[in-house]
């Protein structure tokens, strides 16, 4: 490893402190329901009140974005770092002790360093340089950085089985040139979670789940397409927390990932629902 790589790594987090953290529209609406703030003037005037640095706010704008996850992750080899350069990135960047720039309107607010480092330390930890996203060969890791923002972010430690249902999923989405892929991959890493054997049941277990899942909504259409929603509510019956679009959907996804790696498509368990899904549409119920 580059011997200036955490010097690099810490230039290119203090760069984003000086030239400010944003806050995009999640953050702006957790202001509006956390602390009831709603215009920028409101937000800067709370930034600069020292009695407020405890807030949950301060989660949300310390928090890496897309472009400096993907700016790290270009740096940084898949393997991760080892605790000596992250303790030497921490240290390089606590070094300069630089405030941090708040991009609100009409003027930015600075915060002190001083009042500020414990969540600057946080923000290091959040890019999680430790983990390992080396589950693509050769030369595919430089061509799968997406994917690896993905494990990185979501601390994905992926190893044996997992490691290669995953690279293997990548690498022949790529090779089809699947449109919507990264939604296929954030599908697939759900379902494998932290498990790294037993990966084909892990997604036949899925499909069952949301066959069940389409079983019941249809059930519950047939429900609603007899009687009123007050009589449904008198009865207590119980309303599905998974629409049939959305369970049709995660099945057909289902069906995508593993016909990519394993070449076949997990039978269906329920033929009815097999008939719902007739041709990739639901049928009329």
């Amino acid at each position: 490893m580059n011997k200036q790589l955490p010097e690099i790594i810490a230039s290119e987090i203090t760069g984003c402190f000086t030239r400010g953290l944003d806050l995009d529209e999640d953050i702006r609406h957790f202001f509006v329901s956390c602390e009831g703030l709603a215009s920028s003037a409101h937000i800067a005037e709370f930034l600069n009140n020292c009695i407020n640095d405890s807030s949950p706010v301060y989660d949300l704008i310390f928090y890496p974005d897309r472009e400096m996850r993907l700016r790290i992750e270009s740096l940084i080899p898949a393997a991760g770092l080892d605790p000596d350069a992250i303790s030497n990135v921490i240290s390089a960047v606590c070094s300069t002790r630089c405030d941090i720039i708040v991009n609100t309107v009409p003027e930015p607010v600075s915060l002190e360093w001083s009042r500020f480092s414990s969540h600057v330390y946080s923000y290091i930890k959040k890019l999680n340089l430790d983990i390992n996203t080396g589950i693509f060969h050769g030369q595919d890791a430089v061509n799968f950085i997406d994917e690896r923002i993905i494990l990185r972010s979501g601390r994905y430690v992926c190893s044996g089985e997992s490691a290669e249902f995953l690279g293997t999923l990548a690498r022949r989405a790529a090779e089809e040139n699947l449109s919507g892929f990264i939604d296929l991959f954030i599908f697939a890493l759900k379902i494998i979670g932290c498990k790294n054997t037993g990966i084909p049941e892990l997604f036949e277990i899925s499909k069952c789940f949301y066959e069940a899942a389409i079983s019941d909504a249809a059930e519950f259409s047939r429900i609603l397409g007899k009687y009123s929603m007050e009589y449904v509510m008198a009865r207590k019956i119980n309303i599905p927390l998974i629409s049939l679009d959305e369970a049709a959907g995660a099945i057909r996804k289902i069906d995508t990932i593993t016909s990519l790696v394993y070449g076949f498509i997990i039978p269906a368990a329920d033929k009815g629902v097999e008939m719902l899904l007739k041709n990739g549409e639901l049928t009329v119920l």
